[in-house]
């Protein structure tokens, strides 16, 4: 029996780590063998997700990096499992393909909530910034699901093209229904670093609040804009 057989079984198994091993084995593998990886890329259709991801990965590992392995990434980015949408975001954004802007402001317009969520992480580490881009993540801090909403602050920090339309879109969240939310605005005001009298006026207030974490959060944000250092 070949020395591959085993491999690809084992991206079956029901313990991630065995699954990882097969992966980073046949990946090692299908760097130097054309042959596997044309067999693993013939694969990436079959079986559960956890599978057809196992098999991008040792794709990736052995230098694939088409957007053959977009349709795996993309589910997986929606996955239930939060170590694997973390894992496929790594992946996502060091994909060589030239639409993957267009691609995951699609996820974000149209995909589940995870993938949404996963999507705008995708987009801030990728760090490409078009006032497109920046008008997606502004819409997103509008969207119901509080786990969005803070993606949508963490990715508009680092893609801003406007940063005086950014710190206006993070400055109403801090009057969001949820206090995490709250808090992570007015963190997120302190990177961007932009002290607005409406920014400093509504971030004083907050160093006020009831709320701790918020007001401890407002207070280094002033701190930082009154001192010039956003982060």
């Amino acid at each position: 029996m070949s020395a591959i057989e085993p491999l690809l079984a084992a991206l079956e198994h029901p313990a991630k780590r065995q699954r990882r091993q097969a992966a980073e084995a046949l990946g090692e593998l299908g760097a130097s063998d054309p042959a596997l990886r044309t067999r693993l890329l013939g694969e990436l259709d079959t079986g559960t997700l956890d599978r057809r991801w196992t098999v991008a990965y040792a794709l990736f590992l052995a230098g694939e990096r088409s957007a053959r392995l977009w349709p795996v990434l993309l589910e997986a980015l929606g996955s239930a499992d939060g170590d694997l949408r973390w894992a496929a975001s790594r992946l996502v954004v060091a994909l060589d393909v030239p639409d993957l802007t267009g691609r995951l402001l699609d996820a974000l317009a149209a995909g589940p909530a995870a993938q949404r969520k996963m999507a705008l992480y995708c987009l801030r580490e990728h760090g490409v910034q078009t006032p497109r881009i920046q008008a997606a993540v502004i819409a997103a801090l509008d969207d119901g699901d509080p786990g969005i909403r803070l993606a949508a602050m963490s990715s508009l920090v680092v893609i801003a093209t406007d940063a005086a339309a950014a710190a206006e879109a993070l400055r109403r969240r801090l009057d969001d229904v949820d206090p995490g939310v709250r808090r992570a605005a007015a963190a997120a005001l302190g990177r961007l670093g932009v002290g607005t009298p409406e920014v400093l006026a509504q971030l004083a207030r907050a160093a006020d609040a009831d709320d701790e974490a918020l007001a401890r959060a407002a207070r280094g944000a002033l701190e930082r804009l009154r001192n010039g250092r956003p982060e």
